[in-house]
């Protein structure tokens, strides 16, 4: 019953972010600027300038490009160029969908049944649910290459990486269990180490719905991805000029391999669905969704990864000059 209690105000937070987050986004822009007319405005003193015969040239610029308010919104993942460098509104559903909601919920059956039995054993669902949240809202923002990515990214992909290991872990457990029982000598051995495997890393029901809701973030997330990589395709087709050509075809390349990264992520949730880890295939869909997203991040990332590996290296060089 307090388990219920705490879902059922988990998922009353999590509407009442996501509609306040609705209801605010509209007026942020228009606040800003009604802040800077009340307050900042009579900072900035504007010196008047008598009038002369002096001819001054100003130089030609062009005028920037104004979005359509109705175009459809970018891939998410890296900031919007169309938007001033500011995210999406998919990014904001995504971190509220799975960096707090869905990740928040996966914590819920490991707090014990009377809230009032909470102990330092149970420090660590807290700081899973502050991770998520600290991780995602810097992945909101973070632009691809940046230091402050990599680093997020080289965090998902420790944890990702000891998700694997003990799904691994689990399934030779299993194994083990089952060489006893194909190996015992009687009835009653046999069903104990039978029993003993299935409760190594069950899957539960809760655990699927989880699952589930995170192989349709990743689905959506891949839509939008192939989508950009598409229009870019067709830009790249139409372009000019060879640098704008180029532009639009590295654009293209990076949000396919973003939605590679999506696929990988949804693999990796669709294993509870295969038995989980102890079985070859969920151990094998964990597996391979993992070195997909490795991978669709170390591209995304290679531009920062290659500045800083050629800083170390030059640094490196001064040493021995």
């Amino acid at each position: 019953m307090k388990k219920l209690m705490v879902m059922r105000r988990s998922i009353a937070i999590f509407l009442l972010l996501i509609i306040t987050s609705m209801t605010l986004s509209p007026f942020v822009q228009v606040a800003h600027a009604g802040f800077y007319e009340e307050y900042l405005k009579g900072w900035f003193v504007v010196p008047e300038v008598e009038e002369s015969n002096i001819e001054i040239k100003t130089p030609k610029v062009d005028t920037p490009k104004i979005p359509d308010p109705g175009q459809p919104p970018s891939a998410p993942g890296a900031k919007n160029p169309e938007n001033d460098g500011g995210p999406d509104w998919w990014s904001y559903t995504k971190f509220y969908t799975k960096d707090i909601f869905s990740d928040f919920m996966k914590e819920l059956p490991r707090l014990p049944d009377n809230l009032d039995n909470l102990d330092n054993s149970h420090l660590g669902v807290g700081g899973n649910m502050l991770k998520s949240l600290v991780r995602g809202g810097i992945n909101v923002y973070a632009e691809d290459g940046s230091a402050i990515k990599i680093a997020v990214d080289t965090w998902d992909g420790y944890d990702k990486g000891n998700e694997i290991w003990a799904g691994y872990t689990s399934y030779k457990q299993v194994q083990g269990y089952r060489n006893l029982a194909d190996n015992a000598k009687s009835l009653k051995a046999f069903y104990t180490f039978e029993e003993a495997a299935s409760k190594v890393a069950p899957v539960t029901k809760f655990a699927k719905g989880i699952a589930g809701l995170n192989i349709a973030v990743s689905a959506v997330d891949g839509f939008f991805n192939v989508k950009d990589g598409w229009e870019a395709g067709q830009k790249a087709d139409a372009a000019t000029t060879d640098a704008e050509r180029s532009k639009y075809e590295e654009k293209a390349t990076d949000s396919y391999v973003k939605a590679a990264g999506s696929v990988g992520e949804g693999l990796m949730a669709a294993s509870a669905f295969a038995g989980g880890p102890t079985t070859p295939v969920g151990l094998g869909m964990l597996a391979v969704g993992g070195v997909l997203w490795a991978g669709s991040a170390i591209y995304t990332n290679r531009k920062g990864i290659k500045k800083g590996l050629d800083k170390v290296g030059s640094t490196i060089s001064g040493w021995f000059d």
